[in-house]
């Protein structure tokens, strides 16, 4: 399953039998079988026709509209949910034990997998200070099962975030990517700029995910329920970040695939990712996630990242009289 991006200013996507026809300055640039497509991205000043649109809601596949940053701005979609089920959500979600359990576990989650990227760095460059960075994580991880209060959790995040992110200045080289910690917006380095960039995709990914599982991606258990953003989408994310996001930047980076110079410096909006190494990503991260691997279980990052979210929604509505 692939996903089809359309992001040529004036491109437009369309429906041609049972095909996805992407034209750019009316030459045909991309023919896909419906049944191969995973969701469709639209950028800005793109256009998709109504027929396809149609397709995609009888074939229950993602429509996304993002910005330039990659970040969604709408989506179109089939909604699975039913009031049922968001009502069972939320109510789990709301317990406290339960919240505090599922918070356990996500967290527990993210800090096993900075731990194992950080020690597979520190025995690849054998550098016994990420070794330290790493031992820091797994501390912090240990003192999670005692806690049981959301914001004391949110701090403790911070913290190995901040270990985690510090040994990224081991990880890559300095001088080239000019790493001096983590920054989002705006980013003030190429590698942040890729960082912040693969996340978008991430979180597509994981909204994919979330709404074919029947979930509801508006109410979350650790991110703030406030309105201004789909909470479970960024609470599930953080199960995926460094087994599929920074994995693949950091390979992408030490391998020399990309360099720094097709990046965008601009002085309001840091350092973006540039038109063209857009085009080199996709294909890499397509590439990656359509692969076959043991750490996924033996299939692909995309059909375990479905097959993760897919238990976890098993594991909220266990016990529900009516799911559908």
């Amino acid at each position: 399953m692939t996903a089809i991006y359309v992001l040529k200013k004036g491109a437009k996507a369309s429906r041609k039998g049972r095909r996805v026809i992407v034209e750019h300055n009316n030459a045909e640039i991309q023919s896909v079988p419906i049944n191969y497509v995973h969701s469709i991205v639209l950028g800005e000043g793109t256009h998709i026709s109504t027929p396809l649109m149609e397709l995609m809601l009888e074939e229950d596949i993602p429509i996304y509209f993002i910005d330039f940053f990659g970040k969604v701005k709408g989506q179109v979609y089939n909604d699975n949910t039913s009031w049922f089920r968001s009502k069972c959500q939320m109510e789990r979600f709301m317990e406290h034990d339960s919240q505090i359990g599922l918070i356990q576990w996500v967290l527990g989650e993210k800090l096993n997998n900075q731990y194992n990227l950080l020690k597979y760095y520190a025995r690849y460059k054998q550098d016994l200070e990420i070794g330290q960075y790493a031992s820091d994580i797994r501390r912090i991880r240990k003192e999670l099962n005692e806690i049981d209060d959301v914001e004391i959790f949110r701090g403790m995040e911070g913290m190995a975030s901040k270990k985690y992110f510090g040994a990224f200045e081991l990880i890559l080289d300095t001088e080239v990517w000019g790493w001096k910690g983590r920054s989002r917006r705006p980013a003030l380095d190429p590698a942040n700029a890729l960082l912040n960039y693969a996340y978008a995709f991430l979180e597509r990914e994981v909204r994919t995910a979330i709404v074919g599982a029947g979930l509801d991606p508006r109410f979350g258990f650790f991110h703030s329920n406030n309105g201004r953003k789909d909470s479970l989408v960024f609470d599930l994310m953080e199960l995926f970040r460094q087994n599929v996001i920074d994995r693949l930047v950091l390979s992408t980076i030490n391998h020399n695939r990309i360099n720094p110079n097709e990046f965008e410096n601009d002085e309001n909006m840091g350092w973006r990712v540039g038109a063209d190494l857009k085009r080199t990503w996709i294909n890499i991260y397509e590439d990656y996630m359509n692969r076959q691997y043991q750490e996924y279980e033996g299939g692909t990052p995309r059909e375990w990242i479905r097959k993760k979210i897919m238990e976890f929604a098993k594991i909220i509505f266990k016990g529900a009289v009516d799911v559908a």
